[in-house]
């Protein structure tokens, strides 16, 4: 999958470190993915997420990091928890 959020194109092939990405960024990218989801386990959309961004594995900063994203977005209001699922609101 190919995610395009505004001038930003996220391919598995554009690696950086996990730290060198906004925690604003990968929010977005998680919506993109929550909007293209019909309700998305957490721990699913961290590693789709993650996968999008190039990353294979999810070690300890990528799953520190992807909390933060996802708290971020869920006080955004634009997700909620339903169900242990995450959906747009």
């Amino acid at each position: 999958m190919r995610i395009k959020l505004g001038d930003i194109s996220i391919l598995p092939d554009n690696r950086q470190e996990i730290l060198d990405i906004l925690v604003y960024e990968l929010a977005e990218a998680m919506l993109v993915i929550v909007l293209n989801s019909y309700g998305i386990l957490k721990d699913s959309l961290f590693q789709s997420t993650a996968r999008e961004y190039g990353f294979a594995r999810s070690g300890e900063k990528i799953q520190i990091t992807m909390q933060k994203a996802y708290d971020f977005l869920l006080k955004s209001g634009r997700v909620k928890e339903t169900d242990g699922k995450v959906v747009a609101v």
